[in-house]
């Protein structure tokens, strides 16, 4: 995605082109074929333009905010060295059928698997906010230079 801000009769003219891939059904799924950018033009009338730039320095904050609250969520979790995604659907399968002192004696290992779920969840999540927050932070630079 490629933002330009400019001011334009006093109005604040934002041109953001998002590109992306197309794809088609194919026999495995699918089959990319080319891409596409799509232009959105957006004008901001001059008295609405603060309000715009305090919007997005909020937003600019409140995602600061949730990728430190991730990043401790993500401090305590280890990985487990060497236990791949269908050793741990198995496990979890096994310890949901176990008898009742296998159950037991499975908790820590269960618990380890639900922390690297976990992870991998905060991980994504972690970089879906870390891109906003670049993109925000970018917007706020942009922003700063013509105003």
């Amino acid at each position: 995605m490629a933002k330009n801000f400019e001011i334009v009769e006093g109005n604040l003219v934002v041109t953001v082109d998002l590109d992306n891939v197309v794809y088609i059904p194919a026999e495995e799924g699918q089959k990319e074929i080319g891409h596409y950018v799509q232009t959105t033009v957006q004008t901001i009338p001059t008295e609405n333009i603060q309000t715009l730039v305090d919007f997005v320095k909020e937003e600019n904050k409140k995602m600061k905010v949730e990728i430190d609250k991730l990043k401790k969520q993500l401090k305590p979790l280890k990985d487990i060295q060497d236990i791949d995604n269908k050793i741990m659907q198995e496990c979890h399968k096994q310890i949901n059928r176990g008898t009742k002192p296998f159950k037991v004696a499975m908790q820590a290992l269960n618990k380890r698997i639900m922390d690297l779920d976990k992870k991998k969840t905060i991980i994504a999540q972690l970089e879906y906010y870390d891109k906003l927050y670049k993109q925000s932070q970018e917007d706020i630079e942009n922003l700063d230079k013509i105003l």
